[in-house]
């Protein structure tokens, strides 16, 4: 089939019958640095492109749309005979084998994830307790602290006030981030470490509320989005 004004020949970006645009090297012009990559040996199906370069390569487009000239798909040389794979493209018969791109949107505990390490995957391991304060990086986003600074005094195990002048009230306090909307706080008591009852909850940044006889009696504001609940 003969070229059309507008189409990608192997010697055009852009064909023309009067006005071609030629690429630079011939079969196309590209980065060379890979945006991601991984090996295909006898598996078929669905495939996933995952890097944080990707990422990049999107944001650029979307801030300078003028730039975007998508992602190619290319292969090494193959280590054996009788191992080719085909890509189905956009014009696939087959809507299913079609290239999507799929934006998922982050949690805020990955958005929190990303702003400390930049350069990491969804989800990519890290040392647990990379500050060695004893706090793993989950439990660092719930209290409002920060993996990457040692903190002397974490604030995890909740601080108690023993009941004095004759009542028999006992005070509690727990930390809590109100901009972790994705986590469920509990304040659980037991008598026998078994069985356990929660007298106070924050669900989804919400203030704590008190629950089977606990009573939240005020929060007050450690830091930014850091609270501090007091439970009788």
């Amino acid at each position: 089939m003969a070229a059309q004004n507008g189409d990608v020949t192997w010697f055009n970006s852009f064909f023309s019958t009067t006005a071609p645009v030629a690429w630079t090297n011939e079969g196309g012009d590209y980065n060379s640095a890979a945006s991601a990559g991984f090996y295909l040996f006898a598996q078929t199906g669905v495939r996933s492109f995952l890097n944080p370069q990707m990422v990049s390569d999107v944001h650029g487009w979307v801030n300078t749309p003028g730039t975007n000239f998508g992602w190619l798909i290319s292969t090494i040389d193959t280590p054996s005979t009788a191992t080719a794979k085909t890509f189905g493209s956009r014009e696939d018969v087959d809507v299913s084998k079609r290239p999507q791109l799929v934006l998922i949107p982050a949690t805020p505990y990955e958005k929190w994830f990303a702003q400390l390490f930049p350069a990491h995957l969804t989800g990519q391991w890290v040392d647990p307790d990379l500050d060695g304060d004893g706090m793993a990086t989950q439990l660092e986003y719930a209290f409002g602290y920060s993996p990457l600074v040692y903190d002397a005094t974490n604030g995890i195990v909740p601080a108690f006030t023993v009941p004095s002048g004759g009542t028999s009230t006992l005070t509690t306090t727990f930390r809590r981030d109100s901009a972790a909307v994705d986590l469920t706080y509990r304040l659980e008591v037991s008598g026998d470490l078994t069985t356990w009852t929660t007298i106070a909850q924050s669900v989804a940044g919400a203030a704590a509320t008190g629950q089977n006889g606990g009573v939240v009696t005020g929060e007050s504001i450690v830091s930014g989005t850091v609270r501090e609940v007091n439970v009788t």
